[in-house]
């Protein structure tokens, strides 16, 4: 019964993570399509988040780049870690 149960929420939460991210992207159409409508221009929002995957070894590769997986803490293979994303 318990498993049941939680298959069912599992199923409820998909289903609204599928409306949610359906309901964006129609929504950046819309806009899209008024701004042309209008003759502006729609300029979409830039991601804020990336998920990093290291995925080769360190043989070969230079010391700066070396360092800068040391700071987003790669240091095996095929970790990875979210980073957040500015102008910089």
């Amino acid at each position: 019964m318990l498993r049941k149960a939680r298959r069912k929420l599992i199923y409820e939460k998909a289903k609204h993570y599928h409306r949610e991210y359906r309901q964006m992207y129609r929504t950046e159409i819309r806009m899209a399509r008024m701004a042309r409508k209008a003759g502006n221009f729609y300029v979409p929002a830039e991601p804020k988040l990336a998920f990093v995957i290291r995925i080769r070894g360190i043989n070969g590769v230079s010391p700066k780049v070396r360092k800068v997986l040391q700071l987003l803490r790669l240091r095996q293979i095929f970790n990875g870690t979210f980073v957040k994303l500015n102008k910089a």
